[in-house]
């Protein structure tokens, strides 16, 4: 498993090839931009969102919105945390991890929406929804699985691991037992 760091680095290096399929594949420089961001938004929507602690996302989030929102930030994603398993299929496979966040972001979203809504004006409003048939949201979409598909790939991939000694300390030693 890959550290939040390089997670976040692995994303911002592939955010500009993933706006060029944007680009290339939606046919202008608004669909490429949109897939881009969609790829950048994965640094905010990780996969690790699913852990209990503080994510280096979650991190970010303090450093540029401040204690106050990056609290709520967090608050919100607790109890994601609190129901999905660390590492799950539901939280990291590219594309059904990628569809559950969103799911949850407008269900609980859209509660908050509505009691939020009935509180300041004595009824309630839903969330509205976005067009997901519309090219710009697609494209978006699309850069957030490319964004789950390669935090998939940096935790199963072993040269990504995480180890308490460096992989040629760890050779030698299965070497000299």
């Amino acid at each position: 498993m890959a550290s939040g760091i390089n997670h976040i680095k692995g994303t911002l290096l592939i955010a500009i090839p993933v706006g060029l399929v944007g680009f290339f594949g939606g046919g202008g420089i608004p669909d490429g931009l949109a897939c881009a961001l969609g790829c950048l938004s994965g640094i905010i929507l990780s996969p690790d969102l699913d852990v209990e602690h503080r994510t280096e996302s979650e991190y970010l989030i303090y450093r540029v919105l401040g204690k106050f929102l990056g609290a709520i930030w967090f608050a919100f994603w607790w109890p994601y945390g609190k129901m999905i398993p660390h590492r799950s299929p539901l939280s990291h496979a590219p594309i059904l991890g990628t569809i559950i966040r969103i799911l949850y972001i407008y269900g609980l979203g859209g509660i908050l929406w509505f009691a939020f809504a009935w509180a300041i004006t004595g009824h309630g409003t839903w969330l509205p929804m976005p067009n997901w048939l519309h090219p710009l949201a697609f494209w978006w979409l699309i850069g957030l699985i490319f964004a789950d598909a390669l935090h998939y790939i940096m935790d199963v991939l072993p040269f990504w691991k995480q180890h308490r000694y460096p992989w040629w300390m760890r050779t030698l030693r299965k070497l000299f037992r």
